[in-house]
């Protein structure tokens, strides 16, 4: 048999009830905007401000950059320490009466009274009066330092009247060859100097005559320094060849030697 070819139908279309339509509501047409036309520009009325007047800063003044301290030689500083000392005893007062106090105080001390040999010096007048110790001095050779080129030379005199000025301007004794004690011998010795610590350091006149002195070989002389009070201080700049004293005694008496 043959198959039979299938005919094409109408899909049926349902229609639509009056009262649906009714409910329906009609569709707008799709409403375009305008489109959004470009604002004019409009100038500012208000007046550009003047730009600001940039005033140039002032240059930082730069601070000096601080300089290294200079550090002094131990000589540079012994010389300033001479002069700043020369002026303070310059302007101290009552000399006179601190020298007498200083000389009771050396003639009460057991070293002065054992000594058979002692040596003092001239004094300038910035050192105390150690020459007040004469009217102590009965049973006692008194020497004084004679400069020589390169050292001392002690001569033994019969008083302070027996010195004379020398080149120096020291007052000191006349060389006289059977009247010099060697330093060996001496065993009680006044030194001056311009500035002594506790511990025996000494700042000298300058010359390095005394330093040389000190160094001399086998000698054992209870060396004294005699100071007012003011030329005592608690450091000083020293050097490898600087010698030291045993005690110091001013006005006040002996000073205490360090713990």
């Amino acid at each position: 048999m043959k198959a039979r070819k299938k005919i094409p139908t109408k899909r049926a279309v349902k229609s639509e009830s009056p009262k649906n339509a009714a409910k329906r509501k009609p569709t707008a047409k799709r409403q375009l905007k305008p489109a959004k036309t470009a604002k004019p520009k409009v100038e500012n009325p208000k007046p550009k401000r003047a730009p600001k007047k940039t005033v140039p800063k002032k240059p930082l003044k730069k601070k000096p950059a601080k300089e290294a301290p200079v550090l002094q030689t131990p000589r540079e500083a012994k010389k300033a320490l001479r002069q700043e000392l020369r002026s303070k005893i310059e302007t101290l007062r009552g000399k006179a009466t601190k020298s007498q106090a200083l000389c009771d105080a050396i003639i009460r001390h057991p070293a002065w009274r054992k000594a058979s040999c002692v040596a003092i010096f001239a004094p300038m007048e910035i050192e105390p009066n150690v020459e007040l110790l004469w009217e102590h001095a009965q049973g006692k050779v008194i020497c004084y330092p004679l400069m020589r080129m390169g050292g001392l030379d002690f001569i033994s005199v019969n008083g302070p009247d027996s010195l004379v000025v020398g080149p120096w301007g020291v007052r000191e004794p006349v060389m006289d060859q059977s009247r010099v004690i060697p330093p060996t011998e001496i065993d009680f010795m006044l030194i001056p100097g311009f500035g002594f610590c506790p511990d025996g350091r000494r700042l000298g006149r300058g010359g390095g005559f005394y330093d040389r002195l000190l160094s001399t070989p086998g000698m054992r002389t209870w060396k004294l320094a005699a100071a007012f009070q003011c030329q005592v201080l608690k450091n000083l700049p020293t050097e490898p060849h600087d010698r030291r004293v045993h005690r110091i005694v001013t006005e006040k008496g002996f000073v205490p030697k360090p713990a």
